[in-house]
Parts: C-alpha cells; structure tokens; sequence
C-alpha cells in the first residue's frame, strides 16, 4: 500500500492517468473489492462517473443512486464520512436504491469521499458481489488509500488547468499581435477589439482567437 500510494508522485500524469492508476490500485490492494470507481460530485443528488473499472455493477451503482437521489456514494458526499454497506439488500437507509442494486447482485458498497482542504473532490466507491466483504482492515485501508488518492487526483487536475491557461494566454496573444499589425493598434486596443468581437458574434474569445491564428478571419470591426 505504501509503495503504491507513494507511486502517485513518482511520475507526472495527467487526469485520466491518474484515475486509472487510483482504481487500479484499489481493486489491487484493497481486500474484498472485485470493482472500484471514482464518482464526482455533481449538483445536489447526483454524481458522475470519472473512471469505472470492472464491467456493469459499477454503471448500476451510479445510475441508481442518480435516479433514487440517494445511496451511500451520495451520502459519503453529503456527510464528508466513509460509509460501508455489508449486506446492499437489507440496508434500509435507502430503500430506492438498496432493493434493486440488491437484486442486481450487488452485495457490499464501501464508499470512501475523497478530501481535499475540507472539500470532496470525489469517492473511492468499491463493490463486491460478496456480502461483508469490507471488513475493519479493508475500510482504514480505502480510507488511506482515498486520502493519497485525493492529493494526486488534485495535483493532476491543477496542473491540467495551468497548461489549459498557459495555453489560452498563448493564443490570445497571437490574436492580438494579428490585429496590432493589421489595424495598427496598440496592445489594448487589440484586446478590447477581441473581447467586442467575442461578444457580438456570441462566440467564446478563446475559440474566436483560435479561429483568427489558423485562418486570419476576424469579424468586421465596424
């Protein structure tokens, strides 16, 4: 476990990486889980898958909770807690969701939110089709497991947004030496006319700026 968690920052990864590595490693390491997920928050009573891996029961779990408007993934989100179910069927907290994921063969749900200064950027859902399959051992384990997980999940998510931005700030610029030259314009004034621009042709600045470096077109200034 600890050779794993550390694994998380021994190479760069990016979004996608970094959540397969996550639920490779929980289905790997975590005693009992035969299918594991990553769930992100969404608006109030639904979530979203990020990364399922194991074929089907992980789809139920998501799609049920999101049509009953409860489960455990969604309370693990609500409450900031760890809640592990042994036996789905019988679990009364959530009848809408417990009676049919039961009958889906879905047997125990470990369901371990994903904490990042005090905010729940995800949860390291696990499913067996063995009830009791999460013991004491395997519930510290995910919650372990979830906190590195986290850290990793939002390194990779900033960075993924610092490249984005870089990236942006990199065409607009090149927009902006396009109408300096064209127009004979100053710096400001070029931005001004792409920001006009963006907004009378209802088109967002970054593709209109995209649009202008490969073709040249700009919309009639006038």
């Amino acid at each position: 476990m600890a050779r794993y968690a550390l694994s998380f920052s021994d190479e760069e990864r990016d979004v996608d990486d970094t959540l397969v590595h996550i639920t490779q490693g929980a289905v790997r390491l975590i005693p009992g889980a035969q299918f594991a997920a990553v769930l992100i928050p969404m608006r109030p009573g639904r979530i979203d898958p990020q990364v399922i891996l194991g074929d089907g029961l992980p789809d139920v779990v998501l799609n049920l909770q999101n049509a009953a408007g409860q489960g455990p993934c969604l309370e693990a989100i609500d409450t900031g807690r760890q809640i592990s179910v042994g036996n789905v069927a019988t679990e009364s907290r959530w009848p809408q969701f417990s009676r049919p994921a039961g009958a889906a063969g879905i047997a125990s749900i470990s369901s371990t939110p994903m904490i990042v200064e005090r905010h729940t950027i995800g949860v390291l859902t696990l499913i067996s089709t063995v009830s009791d399959a999460f013991d004491d051992e395997s519930n510290s384990l995910a919650r372990i497991f979830g906190a590195h997980a986290a850290i990793a999940l939002s390194g990779a998510r900033l960075t993924a947004n610092m490249t984005a931005a870089l990236s942006s700030r990199d065409i607009i610029g090149q927009a902006k030496g396009i109408l300096m030259e064209r127009f004979k314009v100053t710096p400001d004034v070029a931005f001004t006319m792409l920001v006009k621009a963006s907004s009378h042709t209802n088109v967002k600045l970054r593709t209109l700026c995209e649009d202008l470096s490969s073709t040249g077109h700009f919309p009639n200034p006038n």
